[in-house]
């Protein structure tokens, strides 16, 4: 079946790249877009780029050269898996305080559970939360597969000479109607922050983290995140 490549797509990557020479970033860079759809409309809530932590670089800088330190080896780990979280941002009236990301970050702040497979390597806390809250806001099953993943075309012209090569990726990830299951008919969670993961078996590690401001998702609306990662 071929894909179609919508022409924004290739606009993001281009911009991701000047973004990257001009900042002089370090490794893979990333921007993701949030999607709300409800109705059979498709809004777009968020873009922005994203930040590649720590963890997610040495994940890198082992896999492409096939050497570990003898300290973590991430070399059997493959970025597969997504998951969402509450705690991103602050809400003061119409006031919105992004709370990341930072480079150190291993976890979400306040993983939300999505019944999956895999657990959030956080283990919040969700001890002081009102009991109706708990099974919401929970690292258990927090960690979900990315729907789809794509690799497109970059291309390059230097020294007189143009070529062609597949470095650019796009990670589909959906968070389906009917999620959280544990979420009331008539209720709502806010969604403020997402994350890439490595996973190995059942271990799970972070690779990428973003904030943004909070969007209420209800159980019969889809929450797509469009995450592009360009290497």
């Amino acid at each position: 079946m071929n894909k179609i490549v919508i022409n924004d797509d290739y606009k993001i990557f281009d911009n991701l790249a000047n973004f990257a020479r001009k900042e002089k970033h370090i490794g893979p860079v990333g921007f993701v877009r949030v999607f709300e759809t409800k109705a059979e409309e498709k809004k777009l809530h968020y873009e922005g780029s994203n930040l590649v932590v720590g963890q997610g670089r040495y994940f890198v800088a082992q896999k492409i050269f096939n050497v570990s330190d003898g300290l973590t080896d991430y070399r059997n780990y493959v970025i597969s898996h997504f998951a969402v979280g509450a705690g991103g941002a602050s809400v003061t009236g119409d006031n919105v305080v992004l709370l990341g990301p930072h480079i150190c970050d291993t976890h979400l702040y306040r993983p939300i559970s999505l019944s999956s497979t895999h657990n959030e390597p956080g283990n919040f806390d969700n001890s002081a939360l009102p009991n109706e809250q708990k099974p919401i806001f929970n690292s258990m099953g927090a960690v979900k597969p990315i729907n789809e993943v794509s690799l497109m075309m970059e291309e390059f012209e230097d020294g007189g000479v143009s070529c062609s090569y597949k470095t650019k990726v796009k990670c589909e990830c959906i968070v389906a109607a009917g999620e959280p299951p544990v979420l009331a008919i008539n209720g709502y969670v806010p969604i403020s922050e997402a994350g890439l993961y490595l996973v190995s078996g059942n271990s799970v590690k972070m690779f990428a983290h973003v904030c943004f401001p909070p969007k209420y998702k209800e159980l019969e609306s889809i929450l797509t995140i469009d995450w592009y990662i360009l290497c």
